[in-house]
């Protein structure tokens, strides 16, 4: 007869290596974290000029729960940050977020991935969507979920996919008394499609990926009168690269197209990209690079969309075993289509992760942001000085 304790499950402390790190129960690895940061942001709600500047206290407490499975994978990340503003509580918050997703292998060339996810989280006073005008943050839910389905037969390769997220705003108060509608903005946002693709070679496909989007908001109409509803497709052919300790690549270009249901709306259509790069230059150094072109909601008055096209490259370096680099640098621009306005946006940063010990990190990084605007008084530069302690299992 077995007794109590064997029935138990066994715990221990895992290796110390990057991919070992935790706590085994069992068949799972747990891994939980705790990280404090003390922020200087140069311009709390970018703004043009008279640039209101705060330090923000951040406590980052994190959970991830993973299988070690042969086959098959379950992974539960739970995480929050609660952050307090010196220059006024107003604009303090509590994000935080829970995600599951997990791989059903049923074949060694078939498999099911999916994730669903709840994200509680603000947009700061400042940014497109926010006006300075009001007296806090934006609060907001968000529910989403995605499966994929993918098959290989000989060396083609074929994949099913939807997602869909559920966003629902919060009204905020007014600085001046009341409160603004961001009710809104509630809406439903879905995706749904097919990737076919072909091995060419050992460690090169061409790929060809097409899908189908729908935007349903809460709202029949805004409250400028408007149904912001709209639907759209996205095509897109390319090459993915994948050789060992090199290069890891998808590279795709094709077109995008959204339509409006009010006729008042622009509807957006044009070329489209989705690429990323990851480039071990050397076994210490690896460059990241990336670039996409897509279109993204607003609720401006009189725009339908966002036609943002976007790139970053990035760098990271291994100084020593316990000391990490990285730099980046990256350009946006967000042409809103119904109205002239033209955004363009510059980022820099740099920063480093040093490994006291085993479980204590060191994480100082700057971060740089510029905005240049078509439309006078939207033109900001915004500088952010960050130091990080982070304790992890």
């Amino acid at each position: 007869m077995m007794s109590a304790a064997s029935l138990a499950p066994t715990v221990s402390w895992a290796a110390d290596g990057d991919e070992a790190r935790g706590i085994r129960v069992g068949s799972f690895l747990v891994r939980p974290s705790f990280a404090v940061g003390e922020t200087y942001d140069s311009n709390i709600f970018l703004e043009d000029s008279g640039e209101n500047d705060s330090f923000l206290t951040t406590f980052t407490p994190d959970l991830l729960i993973e299988s070690n499975w042969n086959r098959h994978a379950l992974r539960l990340e739970l995480g929050s940050e609660l952050g307090f503003f010196t220059h006024d509580s107003d604009d303090d918050y509590f994000d935080h977020n829970a995600a599951l997703s997990g791989v059903l292998d049923v074949t060694r060339k078939m498999r099911i991935r999916g994730r669903f996810g709840y994200l509680h989280d603000h947009e700061a006073r400042g940014t497109v969507d926010v006006p300075t005008s009001l007296a806090e943050p934006v609060e907001f839910d968000e529910f989403n979920g995605s499966i994929v389905g993918e098959m290989e037969f000989g060396r083609f390769r074929f994949e099913a996919f939807g997602n869909a997220a559920d966003l629902d705003f919060e009204d905020t108060e007014r600085i001046l008394g009341g409160k603004s509608n961001e009710d809104d903005r509630d809406r439903v946002a879905a995706e749904g499609g097919v990737e076919l693709g072909y091995g060419v070679r050992e460690g090169y496909e061409v790929f060809v990926r097409g899908s189908y989007l729908v935007t349903d908001y809460d709202d029949a109409l805004d409250d400028s009168g408007l149904d912001r509803d709209s639907t759209g497709f996205r095509v897109l052919g390319g090459l993915k690269v994948d050789l060992t300790r090199l290069v890891e690549a998808s590279v795709g270009a094709g077109y995008l197209e959204r339509d409006y249901d009010d006729p008042s709306l622009s509807n957006s259509n044009g070329f489209a990209v989705d690429a990323g790069v990851k480039w071990s230059v050397t076994p210490i150094t690896t460059v990241f690079l990336s670039a996409n072109r897509e279109i993204n909601e607003t609720t401006l008055s009189g725009a339908s969309g966002a036609d943002t096209l976007a790139g970053e490259i990035a760098v990271k370096h291994e100084l020593r075993r316990n000391l990490t680099l990285r730099a980046s640098s990256g350009y946006a621009e967000f042409d809103y289509d119904g109205i002239s306005r033209v955004d363009d946006i510059y980022s820099a940063g740099f920063g480093a992760e040093w490994r006291i010990t085993r479980r204590l990190t060191l994480e100082p990084s700057y971060d740089f942001q510029l905005r240049d605007s078509n439309e006078g008084n939207l033109d900001y530069t915004d500088h952010r000085a960050t130091l990080s302690v982070k304790y992890g299992f």
